[in-house]
């Protein structure tokens, strides 16, 4: 459904002369797959929420072992991860690096 839905949207957008650079997207593999086969111009990018996410869940049940509780305190302010004024260049150097690869090794490194 949701690659479906992707599909529509940006087609879509295309159709009213919308040029798309970017898709920022959660971890759907297919999408993920759609995108890189049938869009090779469109750079894709996942949600950093959505790694934070999956992050949490990993640490509260390591903060649960014996031996890892001092993991509990600082799950809560790395979730809450906010974009500071580092992450556009560094998004901007990905960017370039992966549309000026070589090879698919290069692109995905």
């Amino acid at each position: 459904m949701e690659l479906e839905g992707m599909k529509r949207c940006l087609a879509r957008l295309q159709e009213s002369s919308v040029e798309i650079e970017a898709v920022v997207t959660d971890r759907h593999k297919q999408i993920a797959k759609w995108l890189r086969e049938e869009k090779g111009n469109v750079t894709h990018y996942t949600d950093i929420w959505h790694c934070a996410k999956g992050n949490r869940k990993k640490w509260e049940a390591a903060a649960k072992l014996k031996g890892c509780t001092e993991i509990g305190p600082w799950i809560r302010s790395e979730v809450k991860f906010e974009e500071s004024n580092w992450v556009e260049p560094y998004i901007m150097l990905n960017t370039n690096l992966r549309q000026n690869a070589k090879n698919s090794f290069e692109k995905h490194f």
